[in-house]
């Protein structure tokens, strides 16, 4: 009967390979553990870089042409139906003095509406 210090030292590579259960452990660390935090990293990179990047860069076009779109509106948009609004005011002004009530006033003022769309018709034709 042989001791376990002579099979030891009979055979070291076969002890050496039981003794680390057949390296189960290190391969499984050197391929499965080592290639999960690998893709981990990878993926945290690409998260970190390209999509948030954009989600930022997104946010931050937004905020810059946010100015010029409200000072667009407030300058423009609101300027123009203001213009409007004043247009219609005077116009109305204007146009009130000119409606006395009197049904002849109207078609004296439609005939010569009428006559001088005629004469433009004719000067614009020639």
């Amino acid at each position: 009967f042989q001791t376990p210090q002579h099979l030891t030292q009979r055979f070291p590579r076969l002890y050496a390979l039981l003794a680390n259960k057949y390296y189960v452990d290190e391969v499984y660390e050197a391929t499965v553990v080592a290639g999960t935090l690998g893709l981990s990293k990878a993926s945290f990179a690409f998260d970190s870089k390209v999509v948030d990047g954009a989600v930022n860069g997104t946010r931050d076009v937004t905020v810059g042409t946010s100015f010029f779109s409200g000072f667009f509106d407030l300058h423009v948009v609101d300027g123009l139906v203001n213009a409007v609004a004043k247009a219609y005011e005077v116009g109305s002004r204007l146009l009130r003095r000119v409606q006395w009530g009197l049904v002849q006033g109207y078609a004296v003022i439609m005939t010569f509406g009428f006559l001088a769309a005629l004469i433009a018709a004719w000067l614009l034709s020639r």
